[in-house]
């Protein structure tokens, strides 16, 4: 998956970040989220979302299925992200994507203006 992402400082005070395991999921979400709206077996993925598994969630970032779950039920508490279960996945939502994804508007002009 080529491209970038965009980590804002204000990061740092965010109330998450010093749950390791909470931090780490919340990243991968950043990096795995489509950056554009894309089709994936026939459904519809829109920009913020992917589709994944609990199982695929561990392996990718080095944590049990239950540090998973945990780290899902927080983000999903204080509204980071959303989910809906299918009978083989998940489809997990970015909530404001765009907030912490500006889709390299900001980024490009202060390249451009160096």
């Amino acid at each position: 998956m080529p491209g970038w992402i965009c980590l804002h400082r204000k990061m740092l005070d965010w109330e998450w970040y010093s749950d390791h395991n909470t931090k780490i999921l919340f990243i991968h979400c950043l990096l795995r989220a489509n950056h554009s709206d894309a089709k994936w077996k026939g459904q519809a993925v829109k920009r913020g979302q992917f589709i994944t598994s609990l199982e695929s969630l561990s392996k990718e970032t080095g944590l049990t299925i239950s540090q998973v779950r945990t780290s899902i039920k927080k983000l999903k508490s204080t509204s980071e992200i959303a989910e809906k279960s299918q009978a083989r996945n998940r489809v997990v939502t970015v909530i404001g994507y765009d907030a912490y994804q500006d889709n390299g508007r900001q980024v490009s002009s202060e390249i451009a203006g160096s």
